[in-house]
């Protein structure tokens, strides 16, 4: 059973212990304390166990375990402390540079071994937890020989104030605030926020005169060491992993709180703190959390990473636009940044970790390339985003371009110089200058719309008015022009949809329902016109009492009847035809039944009209179908004829007229 434990216990040392004592009995072969003659050969040959029990030396209150190899021997690491330790040594723990282990087996012991065979064994380590959360200590003291200190050994020890180091080889007085082990592991002085000052430092090998020190300090290592005000990088140090020092509020890069000294691998920037990982690649460590960045925008070439938590806490920075060279942004690099607004992430970036903006508040804004990985980001995070958006302003007319950069959710203006005589210049796509707000990235387009002039005329009292600059598929408006017994209405209705230059004239028709008697020279003469039935028509024919359907005067209506004949002024007329534009753009009309005696259906006249589905043709002799007189009328529209051979004759007449060719024409039953 009690072999069990120790293997157990040496299986929860052996390995990461290995890795801290290997460098260090390389380099102090004086480990083996080494007898003379050929004693001392003998014995460094004879193989050594390493101790698998934890050790409590006689008189300690500190626990240690042992690591290292069968030929170069073992170091001690210490394991635990008990409170006492402390509390009865003015709140103070020194750590021996050396313990002297009593062997319980033969093969533990080696050549250095006193003649009560005693060994003096080098301690090396710190292990994991030891202090965690003590709140006694205040002063802790180190040898030289400590190379290696572990996870949260110290973390939380919030009264620790001081750090010292001392020599073992000479004599030397201790350094506040001075740390000189190999590897300083994750969270080990987490929120120890009484330590004030610290220096990453180094010591020199008495034998060798080489120099030995802090090479590496692991994540969140010093993190929450919210009075730290003063850190010094001393010229061992290879490495500081993301977030070590993240959150120490007292830390102002901009005040000379981060010093290098000896070190080409580490400089300051702007009160900030990067690694020259390569000549190609430098990574942002550490904006102190007292730094007041403000508006950051500078940043040294070849800036590659901003690592893990490297501006946690920095609530003096306002807004940061990231360089184009950046491909990672590490875990938490902004976190509890609450003052942040616009981030801008070029689209360089492949690589975003987890809580960037936890705890920034609702201004953080990311200003980004469309499809961008940080677009993603923000859309599957809910953060506020920007879009860079290219928007292409296209002259349709001379194939000119204008490119303009815009954030998405803004307006801009349009290109100026871009109009043209007798045209209107409207934008595709709805845009309107100043009042279009801008989403995505988009090509603009010039509509040149052409502009008309309609003159309004007045045969009977002399009157014109003239409209100019008419829009395309506008109205133009008519004059309010009154006679005593008469109703005003015009020759064409093509004015209320205007595609051409023109004119219009007056056409006085009698009121039946005005008292007022109208004159009585006056009568129907060619060109007058007549409503009957809310259909207009004209006279072609005065003698010939022929007369053309000209439109509607409710265009609402859905049903349209054109007669065989109409009977006005006592005097009867044929309907022989339907003049251009007469229904042109009618939607509401969907069935049509044209009279015996339409022998002419003229250019447009029902065209566009999309709602149409039922024609009904009494006529035998219709002879001509104006051009798109039938265009893009209802698709499957049902065409009836009087007769089966006319149907055949109609339906060519009418698709050479625009009709659908999946519309039927056949005769009505």
């Amino acid at each position: 059973m009690e072999k069990g434990k120790s293997l157990k216990k040496a299986w929860k040392y052996g390995f990461l212990s290995l890795l801290i004592a290997a460098p260090i009995m390389l380099a102090h072969p004086d480990m083996a304390f080494a007898a003379d003659g050929d004693t001392q050969e003998e014995e460094e040959n004879k193989p050594v166990s390493i101790p698998t029990e934890p050790y409590t030396p006689a008189g300690s209150r500190l626990t240690y375990t042992f690591t290292g190899d069968n030929t170069y021997g073992y170091v001690a690491n210490v394991a635990s402390v008990l409170p006492s330790e402390i509390t009865e040594n003015s709140n103070t723990l020194t750590i021996p540079a050396e313990i002297e282990y009593q062997p319980t087996q033969e093969n533990e012991k080696d050549a250095s071994g006193d003649a009560d065979g005693t060994v003096k064994v080098r301690v090396a380590g710190i292990l994991k937890d030891v202090l965690k959360g003590n709140t006694s200590l205040v002063k802790l003291v180190l040898p030289d020989t400590v190379t290696y200190i572990g996870q949260e050994a110290f973390c939380d020890c919030v009264n620790l104030k001081e750090i010292k180091t001392y020599a073992t080889s000479f004599e030397s007085s201790p350094q506040t605030g001075y740390l000189a082990a190999a590897e300083i592991e994750y969270r080990a002085f987490y929120g120890c926020t009484s330590l004030t000052g610290l220096t990453l430092g180094e010591i020199v090998d008495p034998d060798t005169k080489a120099l030995k020190g802090v090479k590496r300090v692991q994540k969140e290592a010093f993190m929450n060491c919210t009075s730290l005000n003063s850190i010094e990088i001393g010229p061992t140090v290879e490495w500081l992993e993301g977030g070590a020092f993240a959150n120490a509020r007292a830390l102002n890069g901009l005040a000379n709180d981060v010093k290098i000294r000896d070190n080409q691998l580490f400089f300051m920037q702007d009160g900030i703190l990067y690694y020259r990982e390569s000549e190609r690649s430098n990574v942002l460590l550490l904006c102190p959390a007292a730094t007041e960045s403000g508006d950051l925008k500078s940043f040294p070439a070849n800036l590659t990473q901003i690592k893990n938590a490297a501006f946690y806490g920095c609530e003096g920075l306002t807004s940061i636009e990231i360089p184009n060279t950046v491909q990672v942004l590490g875990d938490q690099a902004f976190y509890g940044c609450t003052h942040l607004g616009n981030v801008r992430i070029p689209d360089s970036v492949t690589k975003i970790g987890t809580e960037i903006f936890k705890n920034c508040g609702s201004a953080v804004t990311i200003i980004c390339e469309s499809g961008s990985e940080a677009e993603r980001y923000a859309n599957s995070n809910n953060i506020n985003k920007s879009v860079r958006c290219e928007v292409t302003f296209l002259n349709t007319y001379n194939g000119d371009t204008q490119k303009i950069e815009i954030m998405s959710g803004q307006t801009l203006d349009a290109p100026t110089g871009w109009g043209r005589v007798g045209f209107t210049l409207r934008w595709s796509d709805g845009f309107t200058p100043n009042t279009t707000v801008i989403n995505e990235s988009r090509t603009i387009r010039t509509v040149f719309v052409p502009l008309y002039t309609v003159t309004f005329r007045d045969s009977y009292t002399g009157y014109e008015s003239v409209v100019t600059d008419v829009e395309e598929g506008t109205e133009a408006a008519p004059p309010d022009w009154t006679r005593k017994g008469y109703r005003l209405t015009w020759s064409t209705e093509a004015f209320r949809r205007v595609n051409a230059n023109m004119v219009v004239n007056a056409v006085w028709l009698i009121s039946l329902t005005d008292d007022v008697t109208p004159d009585e020279e006056q009568q129907y003469q060619k060109g007058d016109f007549v409503t009957i039935n809310n259909v207009v028509f004209k006279i072609v024919d005065y003698d010939a009492r022929k007369v053309r359907a000209m439109g509607l005067e409710d265009e609402s209506v859905s049903k349209v009847t054109i007669p065989t004949n109409v009977i006005f002024g006592g005097r009867t007329y044929r309907v022989t035809s339907i003049g251009a534009n007469a229904f042109r753009e009618n939607t509401s009309i969907k069935k049509l039944s044209m009279g015996s005696n339409v022998t002419t259906i003229k250019s447009r006249a029902f065209y566009r009209c999309s709602n149409l589905k039922k024609i009904v043709i009494y006529s035998k002799s219709l002879s001509s179908f104006g051009y798109y007189s039938f265009k893009k009328t209802n698709a499957k529209a049902k065409v009836y004829v009087p007769t089966k051979a006319l149907a055949k004759t109609y339906r060519e007449e009418m698709l050479d007229a625009g009709l659908s060719t999946k519309a039927t024409v056949k005769k009505k039953s």
